[in-house]
């Protein structure tokens, strides 16, 4: 409970300013100070799995963070034009996620325009305390849509354990914990010719090889952006919007010339449950 209370304090802090009646200079003021407390990603609990080159991958606990904030900011709605700046329409879109899913996601666009003003009187805020709310969403979303279906499709595919005796896995045998994004990254990148072929299967043929490439290599950048932010040091609000545009935009001309648009790859992930119901 002392923890989450100090990992919470600046965030509500924040937000009891930007509510006080207070002189634009007082605001401006208090806002820069009171960001100087925003918890770092050393103050949440992370894993770490290293796989045979070497590479770490990270999962951050989140969950004191939402406990933490979810009353503070349960009355909190967003706007129209808000749930649009992240791909929605409104509140009705996010129901299509798991609970976890939508709860740091909700939690995170909260936070994130909370300190959107702030940013632009701190470039040197660090938004880690925001940015790892997505990061977890995006896990539990890519665990949510492939989890079932890779496992049924590759079952002996090796992967990296955690724990002794646990070196290399077969995938069937995966425990959720080891099913980073850089395992599902791997998995994707070195099956896609097979993935592709059994869209077309099912008469989704839009979904070929060249489109899993392309989500792939997203899911690959993006993988490779949330590992620096779960690095020590500042992760800047600038790193944090190249994060989201991974997570929610759709960036791709080329694919988009051939009308197969690779879209945010929270929204695009969900093809991985199409490979399950075949």
């Amino acid at each position: 409970m002392a923890k989450e209370i100090i990992d919470t304090l600046a965030i509500k802090e924040i937000k009891s300013i930007l509510e006080d009646d207070l002189s634009e200079q007082e605001m401006q003021k208090a806002l820069v100070e009171a960001s100087r407390g925003l918890p770092s990603v050393t103050s949440f609990s992370v894993m770490e799995i290293e796989d045979e080159n070497g590479f770490v991958d990270y999962s951050v606990d989140t969950s004191g963070l939402i406990k933490g904030l979810n009353e503070e900011f349960l009355k909190t709605e967003l706007s129209t034009e808000q749930f649009e700046r992240f791909g929605f329409n409104d509140m009705k879109d996010l129901d299509g996620f798991s609970v976890k899913v939508k709860e740091n996601l909700l939690l995170g666009m909260k936070i994130f325009f909370l300190l959107e003003p702030v940013y632009k009187l701190n470039n040197q805020l660090d938004a880690s305390c925001c940015a790892i709310l997505f990061c977890k969403a995006m896990e539990l979303q890519m665990k949510d849509c492939f989890t079932k279906s890779l496992k049924e499709i590759f079952p002996n595919y090796k992967v990296k354990g955690s724990g002794k005796g646990r070196d290399r896995i077969a995938l069937k045998d995966a425990q959720n914990k080891e099913l980073t994004l850089d395992a599902f990254d791997k998995i994707l990148k070195n099956n896609g010719s097979e993935l592709g072929r059994r869209m077309k299967m099912i008469g989704k043929g839009t979904y070929d090889e060249a489109w899993w490439s392309s989500f792939e290599s997203k899911l690959g950048d993006y993988t490779n952006r949330r590992n620096k932010c779960c690095h020590i040091g500042l992760f800047s609000w600038k790193e944090q919007s190249f994060l989201l545009f991974d997570m929610f935009k759709n960036d791709d001309a080329k694919q988009q010339k051939q009308n197969k648009p690779i879209g945010g790859i929270l929204f695009e992930s969900k093809v991985g449950k199409s490979l399950a119901a075949n």
